[in-house]
């Protein structure tokens, strides 16, 4: 069954070969994926699969939407999440509907991306994206595209944003994604992806230079987990 969901997480930073490290310190992963399309928006990158999902490290080389985003946080931090939705066509009726701005979109024949404007789901960069066949994912490598090649089992379970206003940005979010949104204390809320058995959390921070996604916790085969716990780029990870 398809459904939207969380697949995909990014980071940024200035140190690309010493994050890569240490994902590869952390995880039995296979090396990464470096993508010519990162070159768009002035950056390298690596992708690494984890499970059936994908965490992208960002490394700007100039000026560009990237190297800004990490300026305007002080320096390595989560950068974008991309949700995967089965029907490309409904989703961008659904956001236009709703006045959601769509900043650059990218069409390929197997998959492409509609990167939403960070004042109308702030927090973070967030793609809505679409792939065909619905496993595959073009950004995590030539085996991935248009095809689904063995993989470990697992994946992104959650992912926690800090915001100033922690329960606004989870209602603009769950609206954006048409997904429930749980009030959980005057300072955190949930948003609930059911069919996925994902979760948001979005929790409460004063310090402007804290906000954006600040943890992601995974669901790996224990033979891949070498640390059940490890930071990337200013992004706590937590294998459970």
């Amino acid at each position: 069954m398809t459904h939207i969901r969380l697949r995909h997480v990014a980071v940024v930073t200035a140190d690309l070969a010493g994050t890569v490290d240490t994902v590869q310190q952390a995880l039995r992963l296979p090396e990464p994926f470096n993508d010519d399309l990162a070159n768009q928006f002035s950056t390298h990158n690596a992708v690494f699969g984890l499970g059936n999902s994908f965490l992208e490290i960002c490394s700007p080389y100039e000026d560009g939407p990237v190297r800004r985003y990490a300026e305007e946080r002080g320096g390595d931090a989560g950068y974008m999440a991309v949700f995967q939705v089965p029907d490309n066509d409904r989703a961008r009726a659904r956001l236009d509907g709703l006045g959601v701005r769509i900043i650059a979109e990218l069409k390929l024949f197997d998959q492409g991306a509609n990167m939403l404007h960070p004042k109308d789901v702030p927090g973070a960069m967030v793609s809505v994206d679409w792939a065909t066949p619905y496993e595959s994912w073009r950004w995590g490598g030539p085996a991935w595209s248009g095809k689904v090649p063995e993989h470990p089992d697992g994946g992104i379970l959650s992912m926690e944003v800090r915001m100033l206003d922690a329960r606004h940005a989870a209602e603009k979010w769950a609206v954006a994604l048409d997904a429930r949104v749980e009030t959980v204390s005057d300072d955190e809320a949930h948003v609930h992806l059911l069919e996925a058995g994902q979760v948001v959390r979005f929790t409460t921070t004063k310090d402007k230079l804290r906000e954006g996604i600040c943890a992601v916790d995974l669901k790996l085969p224990s033979e891949i987990v070498v640390k059940e716990q490890f930071d990337v780029a200013g992004v706590h990870f937590t294998c459970v």
